[in-house]
């Protein structure tokens, strides 16, 4: 499948696209950091690793169905958060997910996260957690 890598360390973030197969993260930084792969209308992986000091290291990232996450709002205001039921923060960086404002039937206005990995998912809106929604593949969980 192709899509679009993303590496993410420390305050640093490089994209490629399209990436299918093996593909490099160049110029990582020792230390913690993080994969996401996402195949447009199908999919996103993440994998979490730590760059060594010196060599290399091979990172198998595996891409799930995903589905869709709606938050509704009243207004286009600030992105709300997406939170995963692990804590990590799908919104923090925009490599992870971006949402997209827009109107939906029997919704009004909302913003949307698409490709999203299934799992439990909390949205934050305005600072405030709503109930966790959970995502199945292929699905749509919409976070009142």
């Amino acid at each position: 499948m192709q899509g679009r890598l993303a590496c993410i360390w420390r305050d640093n973030a490089n994209s490629s696209s399209p990436v299918a197969g093996r593909a490099q993260c160049e110029n990582m930084a020792p230390g913690p950091a993080e994969i996401v792969f996402v195949v447009e209308g199908y999919g996103r992986g993440r994998a979490t690793f730590t760059v060594p000091e010196s060599g290399e290291l091979v990172v198998p990232v595996i891409v799930v169905r995903g589905g869709t996450i709606v938050v509704p709002v009243t207004e286009a205001g600030t992105q709300p958060r997406i939170v995963d039921a692990s804590g990590l923060d799908w919104t923090s960086e925009s490599a992870r997910a971006s949402g997209e404002f827009t109107d939906l039937p029997n919704v009004g206005h909302a913003w949307v996260y698409s490709d999203m990995p299934p799992g439990s998912y909390t949205a934050i809106v305005d600072g405030k957690p709503r109930a966790a929604v959970t995502l199945a593949s292929g699905g749509t969980a919409t976070a009142y």
